[in-house]
Protein backbone atom coordinates (compact mmCIF):
# COMPACT_ATOMS: atom_id res chain seq x y z
CA UNK A 1 0.00 0.00 0.00
CA UNK A 2 2.80 2.38 0.91
CA UNK A 3 4.60 1.53 -2.33
CA UNK A 4 1.43 2.18 -4.32
CA UNK A 5 0.86 5.53 -2.65
CA UNK A 6 4.49 6.48 -3.19
CA UNK A 7 4.28 5.50 -6.87
CA UNK A 8 1.05 7.45 -7.31
CA UNK A 9 2.56 10.51 -5.61
CA UNK A 10 5.65 10.32 -7.83
CA UNK A 11 3.47 10.03 -10.93
CA UNK A 12 1.35 12.98 -9.80
CA UNK A 13 4.45 15.09 -9.15
CA UNK A 14 5.85 14.12 -12.56
CA UNK A 15 2.66 15.19 -14.34
CA UNK A 16 2.59 18.46 -12.39
CA UNK A 17 6.21 19.18 -13.27
CA UNK A 18 5.94 18.40 -16.99
CA UNK A 19 2.78 20.48 -17.34
CA UNK A 20 3.69 23.77 -18.98
CA UNK A 21 7.36 22.84 -19.58
CA UNK A 22 7.44 23.42 -23.31
CA UNK A 23 11.17 22.93 -23.67
CA UNK A 24 10.99 19.36 -22.33
CA UNK A 25 7.80 18.65 -24.26
CA UNK A 26 9.38 19.90 -27.49
CA UNK A 27 12.52 17.81 -26.95
CA UNK A 28 10.49 14.66 -26.28
CA UNK A 29 8.26 15.28 -29.31
CA UNK A 30 11.31 15.90 -31.50
CA UNK A 31 12.88 12.65 -30.26
CA UNK A 32 9.71 10.72 -31.04
CA UNK A 33 9.63 12.17 -34.57
CA UNK A 34 13.24 11.11 -35.07
CA UNK A 35 12.41 7.54 -34.04
CA UNK A 36 9.39 7.42 -36.34
CA UNK A 37 11.42 8.78 -39.23
CA UNK A 38 14.21 6.26 -38.59
CA UNK A 39 11.71 3.40 -38.55
CA UNK A 40 10.16 4.59 -41.80
CA UNK A 41 13.51 4.92 -43.55
CA UNK A 42 14.65 1.46 -42.45
CA UNK A 43 11.64 -0.07 -44.19
CA UNK A 44 12.59 1.50 -47.53
CA UNK A 45 15.24 -0.30 -49.57
CA UNK A 46 16.11 2.77 -51.67
CA UNK A 47 17.87 4.48 -48.76
CA UNK A 48 21.59 4.71 -49.67
CA UNK A 49 24.01 2.67 -47.56
CA UNK A 50 27.56 3.30 -46.53
CA UNK A 51 29.63 0.15 -46.05
CA UNK A 52 26.45 -1.81 -45.52
CA UNK A 53 24.92 0.61 -42.98
CA UNK A 54 21.82 2.77 -43.45
CA UNK A 55 23.31 6.10 -42.37
CA UNK A 56 20.13 8.20 -42.17
CA UNK A 57 18.15 5.89 -39.83
CA UNK A 58 21.14 5.51 -37.52
CA UNK A 59 21.70 9.27 -37.41
CA UNK A 60 18.03 9.93 -36.69
CA UNK A 61 18.00 7.30 -33.95
CA UNK A 62 21.05 8.87 -32.27
CA UNK A 63 19.49 12.33 -32.46
CA UNK A 64 16.24 10.97 -31.01
CA UNK A 65 18.09 9.35 -28.11
CA UNK A 66 19.88 12.64 -27.40
CA UNK A 67 16.60 14.58 -27.44
CA UNK A 68 14.92 12.08 -25.10
CA UNK A 69 17.94 12.07 -22.79
CA UNK A 70 17.89 15.87 -22.67
CA UNK A 71 14.18 15.96 -21.76
CA UNK A 72 14.53 13.14 -19.24
CA UNK A 73 17.52 14.75 -17.52
CA UNK A 74 15.74 18.09 -17.08
CA UNK A 75 12.58 16.43 -15.76
CA UNK A 76 14.57 14.19 -13.41
CA UNK A 77 16.35 17.21 -11.91
CA UNK A 78 13.01 18.95 -11.47
CA UNK A 79 11.29 16.01 -9.76
CA UNK A 80 14.12 14.72 -7.57
CA UNK A 81 15.61 16.84 -4.83
CA UNK A 82 19.36 17.18 -4.85
CA UNK A 83 21.57 18.18 -1.99
CA UNK A 84 21.52 21.94 -1.64
CA UNK A 85 24.66 23.91 -0.82
CA UNK A 86 25.48 23.74 2.90
CA UNK A 87 24.51 26.56 5.21
CA UNK A 88 27.33 28.93 6.04
CA UNK A 89 27.33 30.18 9.59
CA UNK A 90 27.00 33.94 9.20
CA UNK A 91 27.74 36.20 12.16
CA UNK A 92 24.57 37.17 14.00
CA UNK A 93 25.04 40.82 13.05
CA UNK A 94 24.51 39.98 9.36
CA UNK A 95 20.72 40.19 9.18
CA UNK A 96 20.02 40.80 5.52
CA UNK A 97 16.45 42.10 5.17
CA UNK A 98 15.45 40.67 8.56
CA UNK A 99 14.98 42.80 11.68
CA UNK A 100 17.10 42.74 14.81
CA UNK A 101 15.64 40.69 17.65
CA UNK A 102 15.61 41.08 21.47
CA UNK A 103 18.89 39.20 21.72
CA UNK A 104 20.56 41.91 19.61
CA UNK A 105 19.62 44.73 21.97
CA UNK A 106 23.14 45.59 23.13
CA UNK A 107 24.44 45.76 19.56
CA UNK A 108 21.44 47.74 18.35
CA UNK A 109 22.11 50.43 20.95
CA UNK A 110 25.34 51.20 19.06
CA UNK A 111 23.67 51.62 15.68
CA UNK A 112 22.60 55.24 15.68
CA UNK A 113 19.09 55.08 17.16
CA UNK A 114 19.83 56.09 20.75
CA UNK A 115 18.00 59.44 20.58
CA UNK A 116 14.83 57.75 19.29
CA UNK A 117 15.07 55.12 22.02
CA UNK A 118 15.47 57.77 24.71
CA UNK A 119 12.41 59.62 23.41
CA UNK A 120 10.40 56.41 23.31
CA UNK A 121 11.48 55.48 26.83
CA UNK A 122 10.39 58.90 28.06
CA UNK A 123 6.88 58.33 26.76
CA UNK A 124 6.69 54.81 28.17
CA UNK A 125 7.76 55.82 31.68
CA UNK A 126 5.30 58.72 31.75
CA UNK A 127 2.21 57.28 33.44
CA UNK A 128 0.09 59.97 31.79
CA UNK A 129 0.78 58.53 28.32
CA UNK A 130 -1.48 55.75 27.13
CA UNK A 131 -0.83 55.68 23.36
CA UNK A 132 2.25 56.35 21.22
CA UNK A 133 2.30 56.32 17.42
CA UNK A 134 5.52 55.49 15.55
CA UNK A 135 5.58 56.24 11.82
CA UNK A 136 8.35 55.58 9.34
CA UNK A 137 9.07 54.70 5.74
CA UNK A 138 9.28 51.10 4.68
CA UNK A 139 12.73 49.88 5.65
CA UNK A 140 13.37 52.62 8.23
CA UNK A 141 13.94 50.05 10.98
CA UNK A 142 10.74 50.36 13.03
CA UNK A 143 10.63 46.66 13.87
CA UNK A 144 14.28 46.56 14.95
CA UNK A 145 13.76 49.62 17.13
CA UNK A 146 10.77 48.05 18.86
CA UNK A 147 11.97 44.44 19.07
CA UNK A 148 15.65 44.94 19.87
CA UNK A 149 16.22 48.48 21.13
CA UNK A 150 13.13 49.12 23.27
CA UNK A 151 13.30 45.96 25.45
CA UNK A 152 17.01 46.57 26.08
CA UNK A 153 16.66 50.19 27.16
CA UNK A 154 13.65 49.34 29.36
CA UNK A 155 15.26 46.44 31.21
CA UNK A 156 13.89 46.39 34.75
CA UNK A 157 11.64 49.38 34.09
CA UNK A 158 8.79 47.91 32.02
CA UNK A 159 7.75 44.66 30.41
CA UNK A 160 7.58 44.80 26.60
CA UNK A 161 5.07 42.67 24.68
CA UNK A 162 5.61 42.65 20.92
CA UNK A 163 2.89 41.70 18.44
CA UNK A 164 3.06 41.86 14.67
CA UNK A 165 -0.38 42.75 13.37
CA UNK A 166 -2.21 40.04 11.43
CA UNK A 167 -5.41 40.76 9.50
CA UNK A 168 -7.27 37.59 10.54
CA UNK A 169 -8.27 36.70 14.12
CA UNK A 170 -6.42 39.84 15.18
CA UNK A 171 -7.90 40.30 18.65
CA UNK A 172 -7.40 36.64 19.59
CA UNK A 173 -3.80 36.66 18.38
CA UNK A 174 -3.01 39.89 20.18
CA UNK A 175 -4.40 38.56 23.46
CA UNK A 176 -2.47 35.31 23.08
CA UNK A 177 0.79 37.18 22.48
CA UNK A 178 0.23 39.25 25.63
CA UNK A 179 -0.74 36.28 27.78
CA UNK A 180 2.32 34.23 26.82
CA UNK A 181 4.73 36.44 28.75
CA UNK A 182 2.54 38.68 30.87
CA UNK A 183 4.47 38.62 34.13
CA UNK A 184 7.17 36.59 35.83
CA UNK A 185 6.02 37.80 39.26
CA UNK A 186 2.39 36.74 39.05
CA UNK A 187 0.37 33.79 37.80
CA UNK A 188 -2.53 36.06 36.92
CA UNK A 189 -3.01 36.83 33.25
CA UNK A 190 -5.57 38.99 31.44
CA UNK A 191 -8.47 36.84 30.30
CA UNK A 192 -9.56 39.36 27.67
CA UNK A 193 -8.38 42.55 26.03
CA UNK A 194 -11.06 44.45 27.95
CA UNK A 195 -9.16 43.79 31.19
CA UNK A 196 -6.21 45.76 29.78
CA UNK A 197 -8.07 49.05 29.39
CA UNK A 198 -7.84 49.71 33.12
CA UNK A 199 -5.99 46.66 34.52
CA UNK A 200 -6.96 45.49 38.00
CA UNK A 201 -4.45 45.18 40.83
CA UNK A 202 -4.69 41.40 40.56
CA UNK A 203 -2.75 41.59 37.30
CA UNK A 204 0.26 42.95 39.17
CA UNK A 205 1.81 46.37 39.59
CA UNK A 206 4.40 45.97 36.83
CA UNK A 207 4.56 48.56 34.04
CA UNK A 208 3.79 47.12 30.59
CA UNK A 209 4.40 48.22 27.02
CA UNK A 210 2.34 46.58 24.28
CA UNK A 211 3.68 47.06 20.76
CA UNK A 212 1.36 46.70 17.77
CA UNK A 213 3.78 46.60 14.86
CA UNK A 214 2.99 46.75 11.12
CA UNK A 215 -0.41 48.15 11.95
CA UNK A 216 -1.09 48.89 8.28
CA UNK A 217 -2.08 45.22 7.98
CA UNK A 218 -5.31 46.02 9.86
CA UNK A 219 -7.91 47.68 7.69
CA UNK A 220 -11.66 48.10 7.73
CA UNK A 221 -13.72 47.01 10.71
CA UNK A 222 -11.05 45.21 12.65
CA UNK A 223 -11.61 44.24 16.28
CA UNK A 224 -8.22 45.62 17.34
CA UNK A 225 -9.09 49.04 15.89
CA UNK A 226 -12.33 49.04 17.86
CA UNK A 227 -10.43 48.05 20.98
CA UNK A 228 -7.89 50.87 20.54
CA UNK A 229 -10.73 53.34 20.32
CA UNK A 230 -11.91 52.12 23.71
CA UNK A 231 -8.37 52.51 25.08
CA UNK A 232 -8.30 56.10 23.84
CA UNK A 233 -11.66 56.89 25.45
CA UNK A 234 -11.83 54.78 28.59
CA UNK A 235 -8.28 54.26 29.88
CA UNK A 236 -7.68 56.36 33.01
CA UNK A 237 -4.39 57.69 34.40
CA UNK A 238 -2.06 56.78 35.95
CA UNK A 239 -1.54 54.33 33.09
CA UNK A 240 0.22 51.05 33.80
CA UNK A 241 0.09 50.07 30.14
CA UNK A 242 1.49 52.08 27.25
CA UNK A 243 0.30 51.07 23.79
CA UNK A 244 2.67 51.68 20.87
CA UNK A 245 1.22 51.56 17.35
CA UNK A 246 3.77 51.40 14.51
CA UNK A 247 3.04 51.64 10.81
CA UNK A 248 4.44 52.72 7.46
CA UNK A 249 4.14 56.39 6.63
CA UNK A 250 1.76 55.67 3.74
CA UNK A 251 -0.80 54.42 6.26
CA UNK A 252 -0.82 57.85 7.94
CA UNK A 253 -3.96 59.22 6.23
CA UNK A 254 -5.99 56.16 7.25
CA UNK A 255 -4.77 56.44 10.83
CA UNK A 256 -5.57 60.15 10.89
CA UNK A 257 -9.09 59.44 9.66
CA UNK A 258 -9.46 56.81 12.38
CA UNK A 259 -8.35 59.34 15.02
CA UNK A 260 -10.53 62.27 13.90
CA UNK A 261 -13.27 61.37 16.35
CA UNK A 262 -10.73 61.20 19.21
CA UNK A 263 -9.20 64.53 18.24
CA UNK A 264 -12.64 66.09 18.55
CA UNK A 265 -12.80 64.70 22.06
CA UNK A 266 -9.46 66.32 22.86
CA UNK A 267 -7.27 63.20 22.77
CA UNK A 268 -4.01 63.33 20.83
CA UNK A 269 -1.56 60.41 21.11
CA UNK A 270 2.17 61.05 21.25
CA UNK A 271 3.72 60.80 17.81
CA UNK A 272 7.21 59.87 16.65
CA UNK A 273 8.70 59.80 13.17
CA UNK A 274 11.53 57.40 12.36
CA UNK A 275 13.69 58.67 9.52
CA UNK A 276 16.13 56.86 7.29
CA UNK A 277 19.82 57.22 8.09
CA UNK A 278 21.79 60.08 6.64
CA UNK A 279 24.70 58.98 4.46
CA UNK A 280 27.15 59.83 7.23
CA UNK A 281 25.16 57.93 9.86
CA UNK A 282 24.84 54.96 7.48
CA UNK A 283 28.62 54.94 7.04
CA UNK A 284 29.10 54.73 10.80
CA UNK A 285 26.51 51.96 11.12
CA UNK A 286 28.05 49.89 8.33
CA UNK A 287 31.53 50.31 9.79
CA UNK A 288 30.27 49.19 13.20
CA UNK A 289 28.56 46.11 11.76
CA UNK A 290 31.57 45.19 9.61
CA UNK A 291 33.75 45.33 12.70
CA UNK A 292 31.30 43.24 14.72
CA UNK A 293 31.06 40.65 11.93
CA UNK A 294 34.83 40.36 11.61
CA UNK A 295 34.82 41.28 7.91
CA UNK A 296 37.76 42.98 6.22
CA UNK A 297 36.48 45.57 3.77
CA UNK A 298 38.18 48.61 2.27
CA UNK A 299 36.48 51.93 3.02
CA UNK A 300 35.89 52.78 -0.68
CA UNK A 301 33.71 49.67 -0.91
CA UNK A 302 31.56 51.00 1.94
CA UNK A 303 31.36 54.40 0.26
CA UNK A 304 30.25 52.81 -3.01
CA UNK A 305 27.63 50.76 -1.19
CA UNK A 306 26.19 53.87 0.46
CA UNK A 307 26.12 55.83 -2.79
CA UNK A 308 24.22 53.04 -4.52
CA UNK A 309 21.68 52.63 -1.71
CA UNK A 310 21.10 56.34 -1.02
CA UNK A 311 17.84 58.00 -2.03
CA UNK A 312 17.56 61.30 -3.88
CA UNK A 313 17.64 62.99 -0.45
CA UNK A 314 20.91 61.20 0.35
CA UNK A 315 19.27 58.93 2.92
CA UNK A 316 19.88 55.22 3.39
CA UNK A 317 17.46 52.52 4.54
CA UNK A 318 18.61 50.20 7.35
CA UNK A 319 17.13 47.30 5.38
CA UNK A 320 19.33 48.17 2.40
CA UNK A 321 22.30 48.26 4.76
CA UNK A 322 21.45 44.78 6.01
CA UNK A 323 21.14 43.37 2.51
CA UNK A 324 24.31 45.12 1.36
CA UNK A 325 26.25 43.60 4.25
CA UNK A 326 24.88 40.16 3.43
CA UNK A 327 26.15 40.54 -0.14
CA UNK A 328 29.53 41.76 1.13
CA UNK A 329 29.77 38.84 3.56
CA UNK A 330 29.05 36.38 0.75
CA UNK A 331 31.71 37.97 -1.46
CA UNK A 332 34.13 38.02 1.48
CA UNK A 333 33.61 34.27 1.91
CA UNK A 334 34.20 33.62 -1.79
CA UNK A 335 37.52 35.44 -1.51
CA UNK A 336 38.63 33.16 1.29
CA UNK A 337 38.29 35.78 4.01
CA UNK A 338 40.92 38.17 2.68
CA UNK A 339 40.38 41.93 2.56
CA UNK A 340 37.64 42.90 0.13
CA UNK A 341 38.99 45.56 -2.23
CA UNK A 342 37.25 47.91 -4.64
CA UNK A 343 38.54 45.85 -7.58
CA UNK A 344 37.02 42.69 -6.10
CA UNK A 345 33.76 44.51 -5.50
CA UNK A 346 33.57 46.00 -8.99
CA UNK A 347 34.54 42.70 -10.61
CA UNK A 348 31.63 41.05 -8.77
CA UNK A 349 29.21 43.61 -10.21
CA UNK A 350 29.30 46.41 -7.66
CA UNK A 351 26.16 47.69 -5.97
CA UNK A 352 24.05 48.31 -9.06
CA UNK A 353 20.66 46.72 -8.55
CA UNK A 354 21.77 45.47 -5.13
CA UNK A 355 18.46 43.89 -4.17
CA UNK A 356 18.06 42.25 -7.56
CA UNK A 357 21.62 40.92 -7.47
CA UNK A 358 21.06 39.61 -3.97
CA UNK A 359 17.95 37.64 -4.96
CA UNK A 360 19.56 36.44 -8.17
CA UNK A 361 22.57 35.09 -6.28
CA UNK A 362 20.24 33.29 -3.90
CA UNK A 363 18.45 31.66 -6.82
CA UNK A 364 21.70 30.68 -8.53
CA UNK A 365 22.04 28.02 -5.84
CA UNK A 366 19.31 26.08 -7.62
CA UNK A 367 19.10 24.44 -11.02
CA UNK A 368 18.04 26.69 -13.88
CA UNK A 369 14.80 24.75 -14.39
CA UNK A 370 13.82 25.36 -10.76
CA UNK A 371 14.14 29.15 -10.72
CA UNK A 372 10.95 29.98 -12.62
CA UNK A 373 8.58 28.09 -10.26
CA UNK A 374 10.54 29.35 -7.26
CA UNK A 375 10.13 32.96 -8.38
CA UNK A 376 6.42 32.35 -8.89
CA UNK A 377 6.21 31.07 -5.32
CA UNK A 378 8.03 34.14 -4.00
CA UNK A 379 5.75 36.51 -5.89
CA UNK A 380 2.72 34.67 -4.53
CA UNK A 381 3.77 35.94 -1.08
CA UNK A 382 2.65 39.47 -1.88
CA UNK A 383 -0.78 41.03 -2.20
CA UNK A 384 -1.15 41.82 -5.90
CA UNK A 385 -3.57 44.69 -5.21
CA UNK A 386 -1.60 46.56 -2.53
CA UNK A 387 1.85 45.23 -3.53
CA UNK A 388 2.52 44.54 0.15
CA UNK A 389 3.79 41.27 1.52
CA UNK A 390 1.28 38.85 3.00
CA UNK A 391 1.89 39.18 6.72
CA UNK A 392 0.54 35.70 7.41
CA UNK A 393 2.45 34.16 4.53
CA UNK A 394 1.23 31.06 2.70
CA UNK A 395 1.50 27.34 3.46
CA UNK A 396 3.56 24.98 1.34
CA UNK A 397 0.57 23.38 -0.39
CA UNK A 398 -0.75 26.72 -1.63
CA UNK A 399 2.68 27.88 -2.80
CA UNK A 400 3.22 24.61 -4.67
CA UNK A 401 -0.12 25.06 -6.41
CA UNK A 402 0.70 28.67 -7.34
CA UNK A 403 4.10 27.69 -8.72
CA UNK A 404 2.96 24.38 -10.25
CA UNK A 405 5.89 22.76 -8.47
CA UNK A 406 6.60 19.50 -6.70
CA UNK A 407 5.77 20.19 -3.00
CA UNK A 408 8.63 18.04 -1.71
CA UNK A 409 11.23 19.79 -3.81
CA UNK A 410 9.73 23.23 -3.24
CA UNK A 411 9.78 22.71 0.52
CA UNK A 412 13.53 22.04 0.52
CA UNK A 413 14.07 25.17 -1.58
CA UNK A 414 11.93 27.39 0.65
CA UNK A 415 13.60 26.11 3.80
CA UNK A 416 16.98 26.84 2.24
CA UNK A 417 15.94 30.42 1.44
CA UNK A 418 14.78 30.86 5.05
CA UNK A 419 18.11 29.82 6.57
CA UNK A 420 20.24 32.41 8.27
CA UNK A 421 22.90 32.79 5.58
CA UNK A 422 20.25 33.85 3.02
CA UNK A 423 17.22 35.20 4.93
CA UNK A 424 15.15 35.67 1.79
CA UNK A 425 12.18 34.10 3.58
CA UNK A 426 10.78 33.82 7.08
CA UNK A 427 8.68 31.06 8.58
CA UNK A 428 5.69 31.68 10.83
CA UNK A 429 3.24 29.22 12.35
CA UNK A 430 -0.48 29.64 11.85
CA UNK A 431 -2.83 27.06 13.37
CA UNK A 432 0.07 24.60 13.72
CA UNK A 433 0.91 24.91 10.01
CA UNK A 434 4.18 26.42 8.80
CA UNK A 435 3.73 29.43 6.54
CA UNK A 436 6.42 31.12 4.46
CA UNK A 437 6.58 34.88 3.97
CA UNK A 438 8.89 37.61 2.70
CA UNK A 439 10.90 39.30 5.48
CA UNK A 440 10.36 42.76 4.02
CA UNK A 441 8.37 44.52 1.33
CA UNK A 442 11.44 46.17 -0.17
CA UNK A 443 12.18 42.83 -1.83
CA UNK A 444 9.00 42.95 -3.92
CA UNK A 445 10.12 45.44 -6.64
CA UNK A 446 13.34 43.48 -7.10
CA UNK A 447 11.36 40.25 -7.42
CA UNK A 448 9.24 41.86 -10.14
CA UNK A 449 12.32 42.96 -12.08
CA UNK A 450 14.01 39.60 -11.75
CA UNK A 451 10.86 37.68 -12.68
CA UNK A 452 10.43 39.70 -15.86
CA UNK A 453 14.06 39.17 -16.80
CA UNK A 454 14.04 35.42 -16.11
CA UNK A 455 10.74 34.75 -17.83
CA UNK A 456 11.96 36.76 -20.81
CA UNK A 457 15.12 34.65 -21.04
CA UNK A 458 13.10 31.43 -20.77
CA UNK A 459 10.74 32.54 -23.53
CA UNK A 460 13.66 33.49 -25.77
CA UNK A 461 15.30 30.10 -25.17
CA UNK A 462 12.04 28.34 -26.00
CA UNK A 463 11.67 30.28 -29.24
CA UNK A 464 15.27 29.53 -30.25
CA UNK A 465 14.72 25.84 -29.58
CA UNK A 466 11.48 25.70 -31.56
CA UNK A 467 12.97 27.68 -34.45
CA UNK A 468 15.92 25.30 -34.57
CA UNK A 469 14.16 21.95 -34.29
CA UNK A 470 10.54 22.53 -35.24
CA UNK A 471 10.89 24.89 -38.21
Amino acid sequence: MDFGQSYLQSATNFIRIIKGRRREQSAAAFGALCFLAATFLKSNQWIPNWKGYAVAPIALTVIGVIAFAYAFRRLWRATHATDLPPVKDRPLVIKGPSAFTPGDGELFRRLGRESELQELMGYVLDNQTRLVVLMGESGAGKTSLLRAGLPHILQGKAKVHYWEAMPTDSAERLLRAIQEDWSANSDAKPASLDELINPAATLGAEQHVIVLDQFEQLRGRNAVLSFLRRVARESLPPHRITWIVAFRREYGPEWFEFMIAEHRRGFYPKEMSLRLFSAEAARDVISQLIQEAGLQVEQPVVNNLIEAAATADNQVSPVDIGIGLLVLAELHDRLGGRTLTVKDYQFAGGAEGLLTQYINRCLERFAETEREPLLKALLALRNSETNQRLAEGLPLAQLAAEAEADPRRLQSQLERLAQRDIRLLETVTHESVTHYRLPHERLIPALHRLTGKLLGEIEQARLRFENTFLA
